[in-house]
Protein backbone atom coordinates (compact mmCIF):
# COMPACT_ATOMS: atom_id res chain seq x y z
CA UNK A 1 0.00 0.00 0.00
CA UNK A 2 2.82 2.38 0.91
CA UNK A 3 4.52 1.64 -2.42
CA UNK A 4 1.33 2.62 -4.25
CA UNK A 5 1.11 5.95 -2.38
CA UNK A 6 4.78 6.71 -3.08
CA UNK A 7 4.29 5.83 -6.76
CA UNK A 8 1.24 8.09 -6.99
CA UNK A 9 3.11 10.98 -5.37
CA UNK A 10 6.03 10.49 -7.77
CA UNK A 11 3.62 10.42 -10.69
CA UNK A 12 1.96 13.68 -9.59
CA UNK A 13 5.37 15.36 -9.25
CA UNK A 14 6.42 14.10 -12.71
CA UNK A 15 3.24 15.42 -14.31
CA UNK A 16 3.63 18.76 -12.50
CA UNK A 17 7.20 19.12 -13.73
CA UNK A 18 6.17 18.30 -17.30
CA UNK A 19 3.35 20.84 -17.21
CA UNK A 20 5.63 23.51 -15.73
CA UNK A 21 8.16 22.91 -18.51
CA UNK A 22 5.39 23.16 -21.10
CA UNK A 23 4.15 26.41 -19.52
CA UNK A 24 7.66 27.88 -19.64
CA UNK A 25 8.03 26.90 -23.29
CA UNK A 26 4.71 28.57 -24.10
CA UNK A 27 5.72 31.68 -22.16
CA UNK A 28 9.04 31.96 -23.98
CA UNK A 29 7.29 31.52 -27.34
CA UNK A 30 4.75 34.24 -26.48
CA UNK A 31 7.50 36.60 -25.29
CA UNK A 32 9.37 36.07 -28.56
CA UNK A 33 6.24 36.78 -30.63
CA UNK A 34 4.83 39.71 -28.67
CA UNK A 35 7.83 41.25 -26.95
CA UNK A 36 7.54 43.41 -23.87
CA UNK A 37 4.48 45.45 -23.10
CA UNK A 38 4.95 49.16 -22.45
CA UNK A 39 4.60 50.48 -18.90
CA UNK A 40 1.44 52.29 -19.98
CA UNK A 41 -0.17 53.67 -23.13
CA UNK A 42 0.49 57.33 -22.45
CA UNK A 43 1.73 59.73 -25.10
CA UNK A 44 2.76 63.36 -24.79
CA UNK A 45 -0.66 64.34 -26.20
CA UNK A 46 -2.59 61.89 -23.99
CA UNK A 47 -0.83 61.40 -20.64
CA UNK A 48 -2.13 58.95 -18.07
CA UNK A 49 -3.78 60.94 -15.29
CA UNK A 50 -5.76 59.86 -12.23
CA UNK A 51 -8.91 61.34 -13.81
CA UNK A 52 -8.48 59.32 -17.00
CA UNK A 53 -7.80 56.16 -14.99
CA UNK A 54 -11.00 56.68 -12.99
CA UNK A 55 -13.01 57.35 -16.17
CA UNK A 56 -11.65 54.17 -17.75
CA UNK A 57 -12.54 52.17 -14.65
CA UNK A 58 -16.06 53.59 -14.61
CA UNK A 59 -16.62 52.83 -18.30
CA UNK A 60 -15.14 49.32 -18.02
CA UNK A 61 -17.63 48.35 -15.31
CA UNK A 62 -20.66 50.23 -16.69
CA UNK A 63 -23.22 47.87 -18.29
CA UNK A 64 -25.10 50.75 -19.90
CA UNK A 65 -22.55 50.75 -22.74
CA UNK A 66 -23.66 47.34 -24.02
CA UNK A 67 -26.34 46.94 -26.63
CA UNK A 68 -28.91 45.71 -24.10
CA UNK A 69 -27.47 47.57 -21.07
CA UNK A 70 -26.96 44.26 -19.24
CA UNK A 71 -23.24 43.55 -19.44
CA UNK A 72 -20.09 45.53 -18.90
CA UNK A 73 -16.66 44.89 -20.37
CA UNK A 74 -15.78 43.25 -17.04
CA UNK A 75 -18.46 40.60 -17.57
CA UNK A 76 -16.20 38.80 -20.04
CA UNK A 77 -12.84 40.50 -19.44
CA UNK A 78 -12.61 39.67 -15.76
CA UNK A 79 -9.98 41.68 -13.87
CA UNK A 80 -9.35 38.76 -11.49
CA UNK A 81 -8.35 36.70 -14.54
CA UNK A 82 -6.14 39.45 -16.02
CA UNK A 83 -8.81 40.42 -18.52
CA UNK A 84 -9.52 36.93 -19.82
CA UNK A 85 -12.67 34.85 -19.61
CA UNK A 86 -10.91 31.56 -18.69
CA UNK A 87 -12.74 29.72 -21.46
CA UNK A 88 -10.97 27.53 -24.04
CA UNK A 89 -12.77 29.48 -26.77
CA UNK A 90 -14.32 32.87 -26.11
CA UNK A 91 -18.00 33.38 -26.85
CA UNK A 92 -19.34 36.10 -29.10
CA UNK A 93 -21.76 38.54 -27.50
CA UNK A 94 -25.26 37.62 -28.60
CA UNK A 95 -24.57 33.95 -29.32
CA UNK A 96 -26.82 31.32 -27.77
CA UNK A 97 -24.07 30.00 -25.50
CA UNK A 98 -23.18 33.54 -24.41
CA UNK A 99 -26.78 34.23 -23.42
CA UNK A 100 -26.92 30.98 -21.46
CA UNK A 101 -23.78 31.79 -19.45
CA UNK A 102 -23.93 35.55 -18.95
CA UNK A 103 -24.86 36.82 -15.52
CA UNK A 104 -28.41 37.99 -14.91
CA UNK A 105 -28.78 41.25 -13.02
Amino acid sequence: MLNLVVAMIAFVFAISAALAADDMATLKKAQKIFGSLPKDMSTPDYPVTPERIELGRMLFFDPRLSIDANVSCATCHQPALYGSDALPKSMVSGSASWHAMRPRF
